[in-house]
């Protein structure tokens, strides 16, 4: 397992201790596994499973699409109860019936890097068009003035 959300623990400083730590993930705990979900996807024999983050229909979508072979939820259903699967589920069939999929499989890894590229030049590319949306949003990245 690549990402473990069990152990955290952080630093106390004023008793200058290391305190344990836990917490129920949230939706944005999902981006780093599925940027690696994404990474991997075609490049390792192995199956990849997407874990944190995970609390709603979309969540899962979103961990399909990286390329994610299954996909855990546990603070989602800690939070809602056992019941709450079955909206996942019925959210991820859904999403497929809409967008004219007629199985997981054929959404499964869409959207990862494609494994015939270059994987450090495609993430550099990214990177660029990330700072770029920075600049529209936020202006310009310089120190002028």
């Amino acid at each position: 397992m690549l990402f473990n959300r069990w152990a955290q623990p952080d630093v106390d400083i004023e008793s200058l201790t290391v305190q344990g730590g836990f917490g129920l993930s949230s939706p944005v705990d999902g981006r780093l596994p599925r940027t690696w979900i994404a990474a991997l996807r075609g490049r390792v024999r192995a199956s990849l499973a997407g874990t944190g983050g995970v609390e709603t229909a979309d969540d899962v979508v979103r961990y399909v699409l990286a390329g994610a072979d299954v996909v855990m939820s546990t603070s989602s259903l800690v939070r809602n109860g056992p019941v709450h699967s079955a909206s996942l589920v019925y959210g991820l069939t859904e999403w497929l019936s809409r967008k004219g999929f007629d199985s997981i499989d054929e959404a499964r890894g869409l959207l990862s890097v494609p494994a015939d590229v270059d994987a450090t030049a495609y993430e550099r590319a990214g990177y660029v068009s990330i700072l770029q949306d920075a600049a529209q949003r936020y202006g310009s990245l310089s120190s002028a003035t």
